[in-house]
């Protein structure tokens, strides 16, 4: 399983990152100004990997470590939600550069986490494969394609309301 002496931060193998400036992951939590801060540390940088993001984004929604701070699936009347946001193609990870190669890992990827039971919504902004981020999604009218940054908080207010209303009903 990775881990050495307890620690966390080795229970997944490290591999060579060209960008140092990448913030790193912050677990689940509902603290506001943590949240914020860790987007405010976000720049754009290299090659895009979605892979990565539904992954991580999966491993954070489980209760294995290193991220355990999940619920269980099993936990009545909780859903568990991701969104998968991209402005770009797959275009490299620690294996290749192939672009199709990648996108069948992601495709993957997403396959096994809707199978856990998590609910995936995708956005697409400016670029990106589209077919493969509706894919992604539980299902097409949980996908978006954002033309401008400037749409980004209507498309955020929509799905918020659907999960509200999901939450209220059940």
């Amino acid at each position: 399983d990775g881990d050495t002496n307890g620690n966390n931060d080795t229970r997944y193998p490290a591999d060579f990152c060209k960008a140092t400036s990448l913030a790193r992951l912050l677990p689940l939590t509902n603290n506001w100004a943590d949240l914020n801060e860790k987007v405010d540390q976000m720049t754009p940088s290299g090659n895009t990997n979605v892979t990565i993001g539904v992954s991580w984004g999966w491993a954070s929604l489980s209760q294995a470590l290193p991220l355990d701070e999940a619920k269980d699936y099993d936990t009545p009347r909780l859903s568990k939600y991701m969104i998968v946001l991209t402005d770009g193609l797959n275009t490299e990870n620690r294996f290749t550069k192939n672009g199709n190669a990648i996108d069948a890992r992601t495709g993957l990827a997403c396959k096994e986490a809707k199978k856990a039971g998590i609910q995936i919504y995708t956005v697409r902004v400016i670029d990106g494969d589209a077919n493969l981020l509706r894919d992604c999604a539980t299902n097409p009218s949980m996908y978006y394609d954002v033309k401008n940054a400037s749409q980004l908080t209507p498309v955020f207010q929509k799905i918020a309301a659907e999960i509200s209303a999901v939450r209220l009903t059940q």
